[in-house]
């Protein structure tokens, strides 16, 4: 029913060429930063409308994944909402991707990851929106502080931590060079809890203090279920 559906879908959004973009006043790198993400964007985007994962590895673990080079700057605000028409056929086709999701087989993994992606707000409430409930066994988040910067970067916690509450399949959660905040501590081990989290990642996410008070709450947690556990480049003492 998706491909039937899909099997009128056009691509809406323009790409554009780098000389394009400088002609329109973008600098050499923004220009470029777009013009290489947009086609990306295009074709993880016809990907999903196909009801295919555009990304395979080991073989059972069957994803989508944005990449972004994390030795770029940060862009301005305009280069994010130059990518917007992008992000919203990104969004639209994630959306309706949950049955080519419930096709996985039993042994495999279906995962999603964001890494180093600049958003401005529309985009990332777009995408949040697309991801709740979606039975993604793996989530990933790098580089992604959506909050008080100048230029948000990436998603929100508050906006990771709606995506996580609302994934019942979720196993396994990676958030990295985030700033999660002592008012995260407890929505983050209640769903280590309720979901039965076996894998969690927290690298570089906390402010001195404050990565001990998460290692407290998760090792007060009844029956915990999680295997691996790595909270590097968090400012943790040795009094916990």
């Amino acid at each position: 029913e998706m491909l039937i559906k899909n099997q009128q879908w056009e691509y809406s959004a323009a790409v554009s060429t780098v000389d394009e973009l400088i002609d329109n006043g973008y600098a050499d790198d923004e220009a470029e930063y777009i013009a290489e993400n947009a086609p990306e964007l295009e074709h993880i985007t016809t990907k999903m409308r196909r009801g295919e994962f555009p990304r395979e590895r080991n073989g059972n673990e069957m994803g989508v994944s944005m990449e972004m080079p994390d030795d770029d700057p940060i862009f301005s605000e305009a280069a994010n909402d130059e990518l917007l028409p992008h992000w919203k056929e990104f969004a639209a086709a994630l959306k309706q991707f949950t049955p080519a999701m419930n096709l996985l087989s039993d042994n495999s993994e279906g995962y999603f990851r964001f890494y180093f992606v600049q958003l401005n707000h529309e985009a990332m409430m777009l995408i949040k929106e697309a991801l709740i409930g979606k039975p993604f066994q793996r989530l990933t988040f790098i580089n992604n502080d959506n909050g008080d910067a100048d230029v948000p970067v990436g998603m929100s916690v508050n906006a990771i931590l709606d995506i996580v509450e609302s994934n019942k399949h979720l196993r396994k959660l990676e958030i990295g060079r985030n700033r999660i905040g002592r008012d995260h501590i407890e929505r983050l081990c209640s769903a280590v809890r309720t979901h039965a989290l076996v894998e969690l990642d927290l690298s570089n996410c906390f402010e001195p203090g404050i990565g001990d008070a998460m290692l407290t709450c998760l090792l007060t947690i009844d029956d915990l279920k999680l295997e691996n556990l790595y909270m590097c480049l968090n400012n943790i003492t040795s009094g916990v």
